[in-house]
């Protein structure tokens, strides 16, 4: 029986190794294919916000962004055919003073006005933050926002188990926000680690 038993648990963790190798092989061939992603969008007076969902859709990329500056209910009628995901930005945000910048998975938002202001941040003194953002009933909250307060070019997303690593200014403010629940600001003064519940926001 014992011997059975240690079969059973071998076989259990190579499933698991499996697994784990297949999903790393398409997250890596995902974040690859969507460096050279088009798309072809047909919306027609919807909201800002829905077209980011289909542009997330459709190249795996994640925006990253202070909901406070990017006005996410504005209604909108755009038309893309196998363009480039800069080119659709352009396009969707021509008329106000937001601007995109890729870095990696991520495509950060943020007003041209505070774009300037990321070189400014990064002569500070900086630390490395790390954490984990859970929801009410302490579940990992994954792809929630983690940005830098002062630095919105400064942000990643949490991962499949909430973590997120994050280099900040000593003194930062980290600003949390996920879709349907109330966003959070952390001062990390004097940590490296951070735990976070969100709760939903029920009005």
């Amino acid at each position: 029986m014992n011997i059975l038993k240690r079969l059973i648990t071998c076989y259990q963790v190579r499933m698991r190794i499996s697994i784990l190798g297949v999903f790393t092989f398409f997250a890596f061939s995902l974040a690859a294919n969507s460096q050279n992603a088009k798309v072809d969008i047909r919306i027609n007076n919807q909201t800002i916000q829905q077209v980011l969902t289909e542009i997330e859709k459709q190249t795996g990329y994640l925006f990253v962004y202070d909901k406070n500056e990017v006005d996410l209910n504005k209604r909108v009628t755009l038309r893309a055919k196998n363009e480039s995901v800069k080119e659709v930005l352009n396009d969707l945000f021509a008329q106000t003073d937001i601007v995109s910048a890729i870095e990696g998975r991520n495509i950060v938002l943020m007003k041209k006005d505070r774009s300037s202001s990321t070189s400014t941040v990064q002569q500070q003194n900086r630390k490395t933050v790390t954490g984990q953002v859970l929801d009410g009933n302490n579940q990992p909250v994954i792809g929630a926002n983690i940005i830098e307060e002062g630095a919105p070019s400064n942000g990643t997303i949490t991962d499949i188990d909430g973590y997120f690593s994050l280099q900040v200014a000593e003194d930062a403010i980290l600003k949390i926000s996920y879709i349907g629940y109330i966003s959070q600001e952390i001062p990390v003064s004097g940590k490296n680690n951070v735990s976070v519940i969100l709760q939903e926001d029920t009005k």
